[in-house]
């Protein structure tokens, strides 16, 4: 935390990838800047001095390079040019579980409405499209498909819960975020977590912001879960890294979906131990975090004026010796790279590290496309075929849903009509009062 603190999570990630760590094959994954298009920076080649080699009298840079792979979420915002190290996925409905539900809305809804997601569940498949997905929750709005629990016998309200459905998935239609399981832009994490190779990156600077930590609380929920049910290989360790996590973890959530998404994760930070996944996270100010502040085993601070909060979350005490009045006291004042780092149990120490980044990011970090064209050039990701792709798909599912519309109705048109005949009396009077007696009575 403090100054410096993102160029220190990459140089830990870096370090984690290149150096000893590196035959033990971990997998990182970068999933969190708040939309600012930081974590982008990956794919430049690290031109530091310290990667600086002497060669027959001469010095040459030979940049340090790591093969990275930006994951774009589909959304409307999405320009038709990316980095050629990009690509484009939408969720498997078929993926989507209660906890993704609640990422969306919160845990707000009753146990009924969840055993009744559990039933949508049930009619959905790999090959589920969202145009298949909006026939049925219109044909559960009608009242056509009736969901019964047999287990206990309680009905649903088939009809009212599916229009708060609809209204939970409502931004993810929008924004084109969902496909079929077997879709070609179908978001794969299991191969995403054996590609070890390669570091991925969710890049969230086109994602609208209310959508940013559902796709977060999905990949970190779905890796958890697919290492701690041992369907993969699980790597040496995983980590995922979360920039200016203060802004996902809040004390203060306004929304139940934040307060879901904030809950979740701090579990997992918790239960992390048993498939081997790690945190490395940054925040300018340790005060705005949530519990989660109280449970990492190490904090590296920087120049920054909340001392007292760093000892108040590790668990410091005056009584234990660890540090004195003046490590505190100085913390405000440190020169640029030097720190404080405060680990549980054990004594403060101040040092010096050295943050190899790459001067042009530096100096250019807000000039993203600059860098690029002095990279790469012309060379670009044209996303046209994959969404070309994505609406064909869609296109196939809305066909065959109006040729079942067209069948239906011929068949209804094919039905013989049946002839009624009505017989008419004519009219005398009334069999109790005549008509004049009525008059003379007014």
């Amino acid at each position: 935390m403090g100054l410096g603190k993102s160029n220190m999570l990459v140089v830990m990630a870096e370090a984690l990838y290149s150096l000893r760590y590196r035959q033990q094959k971990v997998k990182i994954f970068d999933l969190f800047d708040d939309g600012r298009g930081e974590n982008m920076f990956w794919i430049f080649p690290n031109d530091h001095d310290i990667y600086k080699h002497s060669l027959s009298r001469r010095y040459w840079y030979i940049p340090k390079e790591y093969p990275v792979r930006l994951l774009f979420p589909v959304t409307r915002k999405l320009p038709k040019k990316l980095p050629i190290q990009s690509k484009v996925f939408a969720i498997p409905i078929d993926s989507l579980t209660i906890n993704d539900i609640y990422a969306l809305v919160g845990e707000q809804i009753s146990q009924s409405q969840r055993t009744l997601w559990n039933r949508v569940q049930e009619k959905i498949t790999r090959n589920t499209t969202p145009v298949d997905l909006k026939k049925l929750l219109e044909k559960m709005q009608k009242g056509e498909i009736k969901l019964k629990d047999e287990s206990s016998g309680i009905k649903f309200n088939a009809k009212t819960y599916a229009t708060i459905v609809n209204g939970i998935l409502g931004e993810l239609f929008k924004e084109n975020m969902l496909c079929a399981g077997v879709s070609k832009l179908a978001l794969n994490l299991k191969e995403e977590i054996n590609d070890k190779d390669v570091i991925s990156v969710l890049v969230l600077k086109y994602c609208p912001p209310e959508l940013r930590g559902f796709l977060v609380n999905y990949f970190i929920r779905h890796i958890y879960d697919a290492l701690n049910i041992g369907s993969i290989k699980k790597p040496k360790a995983t980590y995922f890294l979360l920039r200016e996590v203060s802004k996902l973890l809040k004390s203060d959530v306004r929304s139940e979906s934040d307060f879901a998404i904030r809950d979740n994760i701090e579990y997992i930070i918790r239960q992390g131990r048993g498939p081997r996944t790690y945190f490395i996270m940054d925040t300018q100010y340790l005060s705005n975090l949530s519990d989660v502040k109280s449970m990492p085993s190490r904090i590296i601070a920087f120049r920054t004026h909340e001392g007292k909060d760093i000892l108040e979350a590790l668990g410091y005490t005056r009584i234990s010796n660890l540090y004195t009045r003046e490590n505190i006291a100085t913390l405000p004042l440190l020169p640029q790279r030097w720190c404080y780092v405060f680990e549980k149990g054990k004594k403060v120490f101040l040092t010096k590290v050295n943050v190899p980044r790459h001067k042009t990011w530096n100096h250019l970090r807000d000039e993203f496309e600059i860098l690029y064209m002095k990279h790469y050039g012309e060379k670009y990701y044209d996303i046209t075929e994959d969404i070309k792709k994505l609406e064909e798909e869609n296109n196939k599912s809305r066909e065959y849903w109006e040729e079942k519309e067209r069948e239906i109705r011929k068949k209804y048109k094919e039905k013989p009509k049946v002839k009624t005949i009505i017989k008419t009396v004519p009219f005398t009077q009334s069999p109790t009062v005549g008509f004049e007696e009525i008059v003379k009575n007014l």
